[in-house]
């Protein structure tokens, strides 16, 4: 190209030193998509709605180029990009075959799949689904055959594969089922009230200007009549397919397909009735699970889930945490746009959490926790802890009634709440009575969550709330020590910017003696090899914000009870929570005391702030070695680098001297005033 007038506007390509004026689509997000490789219904579903209304249907698309497996495309984790590009350049004048020009037509007229990457086929659409459910990672068509093959034999095989069962006998359908037809295969979204059925399909419909492209759509089938459109199902398929994938519906009408057709296994050859028909998934684990009841809901239900349109509240819904913790990031996806995950009514429920400005939803919420739950358009906007009407160890139970701290309370359902780990956080359900007498539980409503109850804790020494002498000072600084473990980033808020309610709560917080009691030698504050089973904020925010202190967090709670007489929260207060480095000057600039860089000696009360750390004093010893208190990621007696909040020695003569006055004492004082910490944690 010479003439360089109008070009400015133009999209283009460079490579090394040559432009090319080409196509470039849009950034494209999808109104639902999936996670790979959870093997899950409602994660099957969210996969197969992910290329709806943006992936053309291409005969042979994503098979590869020589038509006998998946393509590169159909082997890819997430949208191909250039499913996005054919779909961007086209409009409803596309047509998948052009049989009065074959040199101008995506259609393989003469057997192989020229354009195997522009769309997907009915067959190459289900086939890239469930390879997006079972991995993990993208692959080739040399390494991998995936799972696209003949339409008619996908049900069957899949069967085979020990993932579901497979019949001719259909009775009814339910989601996520695949059907093998003649010719062509489905998969159920849902069934409707009525009967109809809404599924999910790559299909060559009439466009809007008459011609056969069509694509990965929603669709609609009603038993009672082929031609019918008065059923739910193509109500629901017209409203979602207009209201979510507007660009599709310019170009096309939602579609009703024969019922006769569409469910009826074929006949007339011996092939044909060996293979055709429906497969079910297994929903124990060798298929897929349902921890979030699909197989129970409606298609109106499903759809509204997956589309975030859930409103309501739910009660006792016990806080899993943020969806892919350790994969997810402040920036990717932003804090506002993470999915959180609750158990609640059986089954685990996913909504983003409204942000206020302060995140003080996000500020209340707690792994492990339960809570009751107001949810408009499938966002939190209130959550409050629930109140348990019994806690404790129980003592029997019954198949109706269960004993807990001597009171007998009857119920309807029995969960357990697994928490052991960062990221882990789970609910099963227990039928199997035996064996729970001894075990922790507490009671919401009629429902029963075993669950991890701590032991009343009182400290040996702690403060008077706002009274600001030097000695409460020294009394409450050594409230937390021996019981509240080192968390980076425990004590700040939640999106890591001030104090947490935590470090404005006047007293222990429990959810620190929960913490500390629920874990052992083995805790470690960091887990960089396996970030999504780490309590560190390798993301840029707090997760775990409730369970411990860090340094800051620890010194801003102490100063917050010696000022206060009550609890605030951060949507009120920014606490004292700050940099540590910046508190010793902060404090200084307060008019509370002085600062200075010329350090001669140390005092009681004294808050030194260093590079990355801030510490209090204690006191100093007759031989100058000095006993001072901080929140430290110090090993334990395991080698793990845990910690927390404790007495710890300085010799101003020796860096490796413990032979001093102050490190005698930190030891004496951790082991026989706090026996806990000072079985897991070694003085320092």
């Amino acid at each position: 190209m010479t003439d360089l007038t109008a070009l400015v506007g133009k999209t283009a390509k460079v490579y090394g030193d040559t432009v090319y004026l080409t196509f470039i689509a849009e950034p494209y997000t999808a109104p639902v998509s999936g996670t790979p490789g959870e093997r899950t219904l409602k994660n099957y579903l969210q996969t197969a709605m992910n290329p709806v209304g943006t992936a053309l249907y291409v005969y042979g698309g994503s098979w590869d180029w020589q038509d006998v497996n998946s393509s590169n495309q159909a082997l890819t984790i997430g949208l191909p990009q250039s499913w996005i590009d054919f779909f961007q350049q086209q409009d409803a004048n596309y047509t998948y075959k052009n049989s009065a020009d074959p040199a101008h037509s995506y259609y393989p007229h003469n057997s192989w799949n020229q354009y195997y990457y522009a769309g997907v086929d009915c067959s190459a659409y289900i086939g890239w689904t469930v390879y997006n459910v079972m991995h993990t990672e993208s692959t080739t068509n040399d390494l991998s055959d995936g799972y696209v093959m003949s339409a008619v034999k996908m049900a069957k095989t899949f069967a085979d594969k020990g993932w579901g069962t497979w019949t001719r006998d259909i009775k009814s359908f339910k989601p996520g089922d695949i059907f093998s037809m003649s010719g062509h295969v489905w998969t159920v979204l849902g069934v409707c009230d009525d009967g109809s059925i809404v599924f999910l399909h790559s299909t060559p419909s009439d466009s809007k200007a008459g011609q056969g492209g069509g694509g990965v759509q929603l669709s609609a089938l009603n038993p009672n009549s082929d031609d019918d459109k008065n059923c739910e199902a193509y109500k629901l398929v017209t409203k979602y397919m207009t209201k979510y994938y507007p660009e599709w519906s310019e170009r096309y009408d939602a579609v009703l397909r024969s019922y006769i057709s569409y469910a009826t296994p074929a006949t007339g050859t011996k092939y044909k009735e060996t293979w055709s028909g429906n497969f079910s998934w297994n929903l124990d684990g060798t298929g897929l699970t349902d921890p979030d009841g699909y197989a129970d809901m409606s298609a109106a239900e499903i759809l509204a889930d997956l589309f975030g349109e859930v409103n309501g509240s739910y009660e006792n819904a016990v806080y899993l945490g943020v969806k892919n913790y350790g994969t997810v990031s402040s920036k990717n996806p932003g804090k506002d746009n993470f999915i959180h995950r609750f158990f609640a009514d059986g089954k685990v429920v996913e909504f983003k959490v409204a942000n206020d400005g302060r995140y003080s939803i996000q500020n209340t919420l707690q792994e492990g926790y339960v809570y009751d739950l107001t949810v408009e358009n499938s966002v939190v906007t209130a959550a409050s802890a629930a109140a348990s009407s019994v806690e404790g160890t129980i003592a029997s139970i019954d198949d109706s009634t269960v004993t807990v701290n001597g009171a007998a309370v009857k119920y309807s359902a029995i969960y357990e709440i697994s928490n052991n780990a960062a990221g882990a956080t789970a609910v099963t359900k227990v039928t199997d009575l035996s064996n729970l007498a001894g075990k922790t539980a507490k009671v919401y409503d009629g429902v029963v969550y075993l669950t991890f109850v701590a032991k009343p804790y009182t400290a040996p020494v702690s403060g008077k709330a706002g009274e600001r002498t030097l000695k409460n000072y020294l009394k409450t600084a050594l409230e937390p020590v021996g019981t509240t473990l080192y968390v980076y980033g425990a004590g700040w808020d939640w999106q890591d910017d001030l104090s947490s309610n935590q470090s404005m709560t006047i007293g222990l917080s429990q959810s620190w003696i929960d913490f500390f009691q629920q874990q052992d030698a083995n805790y470690t504050y960091k887990n960089s090899a396996d970030p999504a089973h780490s309590y560190y904020p390798h993301n840029s925010w707090n997760q775990y914000y409730y369970a411990g202190l860090d340094c800051s967090g620890y010194v801003g709670w102490v100063v917050y009870n010696v000022m206060h007489t009550q609890n605030s929260v951060n949507t009120d207060n920014d606490g004292y929570v700050m940099s540590s480095t910046k508190m010793a000057k902060t404090f200084a600039d307060k008019g509370w005391g002085t600062w200075t860089r010329d350090i001669k000696s140390f005092k009681p009360g004294d808050i030194f702030s260093m590079s990355g750390h801030v510490w209090t004093v204690l006191g100093v010893c007759d031989d100058g070695s000095i006993v001072f208190l901080h929140s430290t990621p110090s090993d334990s007696k395991a080698g793990q680098g845990g910690g927390g909040v404790q007495l710890s020695a300085l010799n101003p003569n020796s860096d490796d001297d413990k032979n001093c006055e102050a490190y005698k004492l930190v030891t004496k004082y951790m082991t026989k005033y706090y026996p806990s910490g000072a079985s897991a944690m070694t003085p320092c």
